[in-house]
């Protein structure tokens, strides 16, 4: 029996050796000391990586919160921004309908004074209206007062021939207020629309056919 039990425990032993040189990868022919040392070590070496990777959690979870924090006051100032009362006359006055703008999760809201939509469910043309609009009202606010100038590459090609001429017009009171307007176009309604305002504003006009 004591034979048997000799031949168990040594089986045991030999498992437990096995099981030790595929955890830490030690020589098979290391001593037992030498094992035991090996798995306190590896014992260390886990717990320093599991307090590695929930510091990495922590942290990561600290960084997402800060981001989401400073993404929500963003939005706040962005939305304050966007429904200032300047912006919200430019675009009621180049789209003729819609003076309000929003955020519904990751979709842009727009209103008029019944109903909402989505922005990317308007006309492209009504599209274009409102980026203008955006577009000319930020640059405005952030220049406070002074004077710089806009390139813009047929933008109102998409909008309605009757969209168009207010479009214009607001180009030119820009213009009157020393912002230079750079204007590429191959329409030639867009361009006589130019030129017609040019002549009633008394505006100069400097046109260059490429």
């Amino acid at each position: 029996r004591i034979e048997e039990d000799i031949k168990s425990k040594n089986e045991e032993m030999s498992k437990i050796k096995s099981k030790i040189i595929q955890l830490t990868g030690i020589d098979p022919t290391a001593s037992w000391n030498e094992m035991i040392e090996s798995v306190y070590a590896k014992k260390n070496e886990t717990i320093k990586s599991l307090e590695d990777a929930t510091a990495k959690i922590i942290s990561g979870i600290l960084v997402h919160n800060t981001i989401q924090e400073l993404q929500q006051q963003e939005d706040e100032k962005l939305i304050e921004k966007i429904n200032s009362s300047e912006i919200k006359s430019l675009i009621k006055k180049i789209t003729g309908r819609y003076d309000t703008l929003s955020f519904d999760g990751p979709d842009i809201i727009v209103s008029d004074e019944y109903n909402n939509f989505k922005l990317e469910d308007l006309s492209t043309g009504a599209k274009e209206q409102i980026m203008i609009a955006l577009r000319i009202g930020f640059a405005k606010s952030l220049l406070k007062g002074q004077s710089a100038f806009l390139i813009f590459d047929d933008a109102f090609q998409y909008s309605d021939y009757k969209k168009r001429p207010a479009l214009v017009n607001t180009l030119f009171e820009l213009v009157n207020n020393n912002w230079q307007i750079i204007y590429f176009t191959m329409d030639e309604h867009i361009k006589s629309l130019f030129q017609q305002t040019s002549k009633i504003l008394n505006i100069g006009l400097n046109e260059i056919s490429l």
